[in-house]
């Protein structure tokens, strides 16, 4: 006797032509979507092409316009989709802006980084 596996429901978009088994198989190639920078995918256009949930896991699948397939993951509790970070962190991920470190050795600090800092430190 093994693990109870938990039952799969996907959900497609009107138009979609993706079969619930396409789906599935897609989903095991896809990357996730916090990948796209380092694929240099993230100015392409993204569709969307079903939701696949497992248990308490909601996995968006998405199809770029190279044919590439994404995913991201968010869970369900209380009733309430949350993102992977909040799930894992138990809090909503901060701000993305961040320091970037680019290829040729030059750093970008967006203008309110330092602000945005100040404040959580005059809110604790």
């Amino acid at each position: 006797m093994g693990k109870e596996q938990a039952k799969v429901k996907v959900r497609r978009p009107k138009g979609t032509e993706e079969s619930i088994q396409s789906c599935i198989e897609l989903l095991k190639g896809a990357r996730n979507m916090e990948a796209r920078k380092a694929f240099h995918a993230e100015h392409l256009e993204l569709t969307k092409i079903a939701d696949i949930y497992r248990g308490d896991s909601k996995k968006e699948l998405y199809r770029d316009s190279n044919g590439s397939c994404w995913y991201e993951t968010f869970y369900i509790k209380n009733k309430k989709v949350i993102s992977e970070y909040e799930h894992i962190f138990g809090r909503p991920e901060r701000s993305k802006k961040r320091i970037v470190y680019e290829e040729d050795g030059t750093t970008q600090i967006p203008e309110t980084a330092g602000k945005e800092r100040q404040k959580e430190k005059a809110n604790v």
